[in-house]
């Protein structure tokens, strides 16, 4: 995720709607928090997770590093949502972003991180499904994207189960082959009438 993360700069959030934070039964979403800092710091120190998301096992480089620390601390990181787990004890587990682009009306693209050790406890699939109803429903975006690499089949699973279908594959300026994925606002509406 080191490139994809450090596109999040570009980008035009919309204002976080006065809804109540998003919640499941085993997750809910906030806006992140200093707090969080050090939490997050730690997920990019994970080699596999970083692995997944890039082909490397570095993270983000220092200067995003920095630069993110200080959106969070001003207050102005409102695009990205920390996952929290409902279990006992309670507590962080991951984050889900968005991003748009001015060339994108109404269009915004996502990425998820998780844990290491929250992998295959099904908090990702929850999260990632509450995470694109307020992108799609509150927020009001038409479509969703993203970008994953072909050798992470749990990430394309989590996103085929919400919905999510093959647009292109390319290769990165590395090499390595990825996946664009994308649902609209009317695949997804649909998928939830056919599962009510």
């Amino acid at each position: 995720m080191n490139d994809k993360i450090e596109k999040s700069a570009v980008r035009e959030p919309r204002a976080l709607a006065p809804s109540a934070p998003p919640s499941g039964r085993r997750t809910h979403l906030r806006v992140i928090t200093p707090e969080d800092l050090p939490l997050i710091e730690q997920w990019w120190e994970e080699p596999e997770a970083n692995y997944l998301d890039g082909g490397d096992t570095g993270g983000p480089s220092y200067q995003f590093r920095n630069g993110f620390k200080n959106r969070v601390l001003q207050g102005r990181e409102t695009n990205w949502f920390v996952i929290e787990t409902l279990a006992t004890p309670p507590g962080p587990v991951g984050y889900l972003l968005y991003r748009t682009y001015p060339e994108e009306q109404n269009s915004a693209e996502v990425a998820v991180r998780l844990s290491r050790s929250s992998w295959g406890m099904g908090y990702g699939s929850e999260a990632f499904g509450l995470f694109i109803d307020h992108l799609f429903r509150v927020l009001g975006f038409q479509q969703i994207w993203l970008t994953v690499y072909i050798f992470n089949p749990r990430a394309i699973r989590i996103y085929e189960k919400a919905g999510f279908r093959e647009e292109a594959t390319f290769a990165d300026e590395k090499g390595l082959e990825l996946l664009k994925m994308t649902l609209t606002r009317s695949e997804y509406e649909r998928k939830r009438r056919c599962q009510n």
